[in-house]
């Protein structure tokens, strides 16, 4: 008779059980969400300062190549004369 006691003690109610569990996703949840949202935001940051980098870059490097162009076709080098 004490074994049964015991059984019916630590036997769960299966719909407190899901409640109980539901709620405690809803808090581990609730904890991480905010961190990986950090990452996830960071890395899209990391992006668009990488893409704005590239682009300053890649437009300096064509300046320059359009500055020594005209450069060599104008004519501007020979003296007045």
């Amino acid at each position: 008779m004490l074994m049964l006691t015991r059984r019916r003690m630590f036997r769960r109610d299966p719909i407190r059980v899901r409640h109980v569990s539901l709620g405690q996703a809803l808090v581990e949840f609730a904890l991480v969400i905010p961190g990986l949202m950090l990452i996830l935001l960071a890395c899209i940051d990391f992006g668009r300062i990488m893409f704005s980098y590239i682009q300053i870059n890649n437009a300096a490097r064509e300046g320059a190549a359009y500055a020594i162009r005209r450069r060599r076709s104008s004519g501007s080098d020979r003296p007045p004369g």
